[in-house]
């Protein structure tokens, strides 16, 4: 290309005829589009940066030898100046580019921090911020909120004697069936190790033993699958319900704990009440 040797040179090119030009070099497309347009002469300028090309300003007019050797060291400046202002606004560019990429990437790690990978619900620190969004919105409309905690039965009972992996399986499971069986509008997490917590809006004490009875008949009503081998599962569950904000969210989340541990001691598989 004619153009590497502009580059070559860091010097501009004139042609002061192009239409002489695309008659001897008749393969030149933008030439010929040059002299469609009425350009009759033109000055080529490099763009360089550092020693770095990175393109090229024409100047074209519609006189035949427009263009002089006094005209180069001036448009070299100018070329210099537009150089600086293209490297700048792509420097400006990228760094936009770089700022929009690591804010998103603060935001996936930010979800991906609040989400439990194995079952893909909200884990203890997603439900911390669920927690306080779910009690402000109760508060704001003066509903009830009722917690409940969930606790898979004889959880090690299943690592030990069918492996991790299907321990692993089952709290995948445990979490999809809990999960669609909640009312629309309710959260649910893991909350650590096999134990889950939901919390659920606009339910009272009465409306949560409810729901955690759902519940409970899901998980005992059908076994799971555990890499091919059906094994009966219960869950015990504790309920505690209160008004927002009168009663905090570590309040009710530590009462649900406290219902959850008497129905383990009452013989598992049950819905126990915070008193």
């Amino acid at each position: 290309s004619s153009l590497r040797a502009i580059l070559a040179s860091g010097r501009p090119r004139i042609i002061n005829d192009i239409g002489k030009y695309a008659r001897e070099h008749p393969l030149s497309e933008s030439t010929r589009r040059i002299v469609e347009e009425g350009g009759r002469s033109s000055l080529t300028c490099p763009l360089i940066i550092e020693g770095n090309p990175i393109g090229f300003l024409f100047f074209t007019s519609r006189r035949i030898g427009a263009y002089r050797d006094l005209h180069q060291d001036l448009f070299l400046q100018i070329a210099a100046l537009v150089a600086v202002v293209i490297d700048k606004s792509q420097l400006l560019e990228r760094l936009i580019e770089d700022n929009e990429k690591l804010a998103e990437r603060g935001k996936t790690l930010e979800r991906e921090a609040a989400v439990d990978p194995l079952t893909q619900i909200a884990n203890r620190r997603g439900m911390q911020a669920i927690i306080a969004a779910e009690l402000a919105r109760a508060a704001e409309r003066a509903l009830p909120v009722t917690f409940i905690m969930a606790d898979i039965d004889h959880f090690k009972r299943v690592n030990d004697t069918h492996g991790h992996p299907a321990g692993d399986e089952l709290l995948r499971a445990f979490a999809h069936r809990l999960s669609h069986a909640l009312r629309s509008g309710d959260r649910i997490a893991r909350y650590g190790g096999e134990e889950f917590l939901a919390i659920a809006v606009g339910a009272d004490a009465a409306r949560g033993v409810e729901i955690a009875e759902r519940l409970r008949k899901v998980v005992a009503g059908e076994p799971f699958d555990l890499a091919g081998t059906k094994v009966p599962i219960t869950a015990s569950f504790g309920v505690a319900a209160g008004a927002a904000p009168a009663d905090n969210g570590e309040a009710l989340v530590a009462a649900a704990d406290t219902a959850l541990y008497a129905a383990k001691q009452a013989g598992r598989n049950r819905v126990m009440t915070a008193a």
